[in-house]
């Protein structure tokens, strides 16, 4: 039997760890680069010093006094479950000193940029990649101008996509060889997502519809799909606990959810999107004043509630009352949810940008509408295994990112966790492609192949 081209190079070249060394040491040098020379590892005042998510902040709570809380040194520690909490124990574990240096998250970062490449080129392998392009999708992984980016700031990305594509890769092999261990493993990687970013309890939930819906035996699909959730469980469990004891209430993910929907749900947003008077940045100083005050009246008549679980509560309040009164405004308020979450523009964050991060943000537009289109050609390619791995795992991703994102308020970066996949499917359409005018323009040499490609 002659093999296609794809498949004589893994007959003849059996190794993997060349084409994946490769990609390895290719975005390990850039993101080293980046690291250094963009986050200001050993600088004090680069992207790397700053803490816009309270992250670090936890963190040195966690280190200074055994507390997941935000407040400041000079101030008791107040709980507090705003931000999920595997990315900041994470920093406080690795963290010897009092403080977290930027050195050891650029460290981090680099390390699990590294391990995301790994799994993406693991992940690509599922798709039946052969390895060097195999690698091609890992090295796009890896050079990803959204994933450098996030490298570079105090932030869960990076640390969400290594997860998702961990999750991705763990999920394919289960469907490969299913057992209960397996399931147990994707089970635990799942949590660990969730407990890093909330989002993916969406993810779980398809998961969990896709599993059970396997064409096997009812008991072992039934024991599988226990065990995968038990492993998910096993991780929130403590978090829910810890929350109930100290918040009052057993939140699941955090209490964070109510402003980022009153943020993409409020009249002076819709207000704007109605008549940005020229202005292509909204500023939401307007809502953060209205909201303090509002709350600040609430806290100071409840004693019995945790002050933050009565923010959120009163923040998803006004965000459904603004879309009970504004039913348009809201519709038209998801559609620009959705683009922004998928556009290849990144968002303008400043009104007076300067014309080299215009340019940058253009060329990014570009890196990322070729990687759509041969995304696209993936699906279009291999629409008949949508529902097959490792393209479900990638598919129910996306969709569950949406659905959220729709509702709340979203932007380009909170679609990292589907970069690994993008690229897999996109060398797949690329890979798939070469195929097609290969056989067109060798028919003969096609026919006698005896063999298609298995994209499934």
């Amino acid at each position: 039997m002659r093999l296609t081209p794809d498949h004589a190079s893994d007959h003849t070249n059996r190794s993997w760890h060349v084409p994946l060394l490769t990609a390895l040491v290719v975005t390990g040098l850039l993101r080293g680069f980046v690291l250094v020379w963009v986050g200001g590892a050993w600088r004090s005042d680069g992207p790397l010093a700053l803490d816009r998510d309270a992250y670090r902040a936890i963190a040195v709570n966690l280190i200074e006094r055994n507390a997941f809380s935000r407040t400041s040194p000079n101030r008791p520690a107040e709980s507090t479950a705003f931000r999920p909490p595997l990315y900041p124990y994470l920093l406080s574990v690795l963290c010897t000193g009092r403080q977290v240096d930027n050195l050891t998250v650029a460290i981090l970062h680099w390390l699990l940029g590294l391990g995301t490449v790994a799994a993406s080129f693991g992940l690509a392998r599922a798709w039946h990649l052969s390895p060097w392009p195999a690698a091609a999708a890992a090295m796009l992984v890896g050079i990803d101008p959204l994933l450098l980016n996030q490298s570079t700031l105090v932030m869960t990305e990076t640390l969400a996509t290594f997860l998702a594509a961990s999750c991705g890769l763990a999920l394919s092999t289960t469907a490969r060889r299913p057992s209960v261990g397996r399931h147990a493993l994707a089970g635990l990687l799942l949590g660990m997502a969730v407990l890093c970013r909330p989002t993916f309890l969406i993810w779980v939930a398809f998961i969990t519809c896709v599993s059970l819906a396997r064409s096997e035996p009812w008991k072992p699909r039934l024991v599988r799909t226990a065990t995968l959730l038990a492993g998910v469980l096993l991780l929130l469990t403590p978090w829910v606990v810890r929350n109930q004891q100290q918040l009052g209430k057993p939140i699941l993910a955090t209490t964070h959810g109510g402003y980022t929907l009153l943020l993409g749900n409020n009249p002076h947003f819709y207000q704007w999107l109605r008549n940005p008077q020229g202005t292509t940045v909204w500023d939401a100083n307007e809502l953060h004043t209205t909201m303090q005050a509002a709350q600040t009246e609430h806290i100071a008549s409840s004693s019995q509630t945790h002050p933050e679980v009565i923010q959120d509560q009163l923040c998803y309040e006004e965000a459904w009352q603004t879309i009970q009164n504004q039913p348009q405004d809201f519709a038209y308020s998801c559609l620009i949810r959705i683009a922004r979450l998928w556009t290849p523009l990144p968002h303008q964050v400043s009104a007076d940008e300067s014309a080299l991060r215009s340019v940058s943000r253009y060329l990014i537009a570009g890196w990322y509408t070729a990687l759509f289109l041969a995304t696209l050609l993936g699906l279009f390619w291999h629409r008949h295994a949508w529902l097959h791995s490792p393209w479900v795992w990638a598919l129910t991703l996306g969709v569950s990112l949406t659905l959220l994102h729709t509702f709340y308020w979203s932007n380009i970066r909170m679609r990292a966790p589907m970069i690994p996949f993008l690229c897999c499917m996109a060398v797949v359409g690329i890979t798939t492609c070469g195929r097609i005018l290969h056989s067109r323009r060798h028919p003969q040499t096609e026919s006698n192949s005896g063999e298609t490609p298995n994209a499934d």
